[in-house]
């Protein structure tokens, strides 16, 4: 079963952001923004999706990928803790 958890969308109508709950996890969309890399397949040439990991402490769990070479984490203008990447982010809430 899904649902509807939330839109956000630009003065221009945009979706910057929408919330579906299916099951006991959450997928997150947006429009395109080229201006900020975020691309569609067919404008990208290819896949263009990318996860989200929540995780209870994500300093602790992240510690291992910044050792291995990965960007430091950085408070989020939306509330999250998180370092974002092409393919796979990781985060928790503050």
């Amino acid at each position: 079963m899904s649902e509807e958890h939330g839109i956000s969308e630009m003065l221009d109508g945009k979706v910057i952001h929408a919330e579906m709950k299916i099951g006991d996890s959450f997928v997150f969309l947006h429009d395109e923004f080229p201006e900020m890399g975020a691309l569609g397949p067919a404008a990208r040439g290819g896949a263009s999706a990318s996860f989200c990991i929540s995780v209870v402490d994500v300093d602790k769990s992240f510690a291992q990928a910044v050792d291995a070479g990965c960007m430091p984490l950085a408070n989020q203008f939306w509330g999250d803790r998180s370092v974002e990447g092409f393919f796979v982010e990781f985060d928790s809430r503050l």
